[in-house]
């Protein structure tokens, strides 16, 4: 999956980019890439209002020649990002927080359980950071709750085994789920989580799981 970097000298300039046609929002991506319609892809927006790169995903829709960019419809999953990142672009919040670790909106299969529990569950992530993860299933846990995780990086290398507790919750379906903490940071399951981080920010492209993606719904 490509990444695209949609950089603007101010709000005001994403603002002017965004398209509200589309049923969760749009925006025309400054740049020279051709890609297929439909083509799933991840776009990085960045203005000076924003303490950090905010990254959603979207699909092409076409090339608008004219103005010398690439329209992109963002997916349902992104309704909060996209809220923010308009909030922010016209003053209406101040967009004070920074996080410590870059996120990476990338979906992998995932099979989690209680720490010291007989049973298992499977799920996706969300994104993926250096700090945590967040995993996307309708069974959510209580916040401080020891997980034991097994990730599948997806790239033919063997699972990735690493353990956190669960940090926060979101409740409502359809992008129900929790975010965990790494408890470990230097373990050897760890090393190969950043270094699959450092690959996808070296490619500019993100792996994702085979069959991992919904289709959507078409969209009249």
């Amino acid at each position: 999956m490509k990444i695209l970097l949609a950089r603007f000298a101010s709000g005001t300039e994403f603002l002017e980019h965004y398209d509200g046609v589309f049923p969760w929002g749009g925006l025309l991506v400054p740049t020279r890439t051709v890609v297929a319609a439909d083509e799933p892809l991840i776009v990085e927006v960045a203005f000076p209002e924003l303490p950090n790169h905010v990254l959603l995903r979207g699909r092409a829709v076409d090339r608008d020649e004219d103005r010398g960019g690439l329209v992109v419809r963002f997916l349902h999953s992104e309704e909060q990002k996209k809220e923010f990142l308009l909030q922010v672009a016209s003053g209406e919040q101040r967009a004070i927080w920074q996080r410590r670790h870059r996120r990476f909106p990338v979906r992998l299969r995932v099979t989690f359980g209680v720490e010291g529990g007989s049973s298992t569950v499977h799920a996706h992530t969300e994104d993926l950071s250096a700090g945590g993860i967040f995993l996307r299933t309708p069974m959510t846990l209580s916040v401080r709750t020891p997980v034991a995780l097994t990730v599948d990086p997806a790239d033919g290398s063997p699972p990735i085994e690493v353990t956190g507790h669960v940090a926060w919750v979101r409740h409502h379906p359809p992008t129900a789920g929790f975010g965990v903490t790494w408890d470990e940071r230097s373990s050897h399951a760890m090393k190969r989580l950043r270094k699959l981080m450092r690959d996808l920010k070296t490619r500019g492209k993100l792996v994702e799981a085979a069959g991992s993606e919904r289709p959507e719904a078409n969209v009249h």
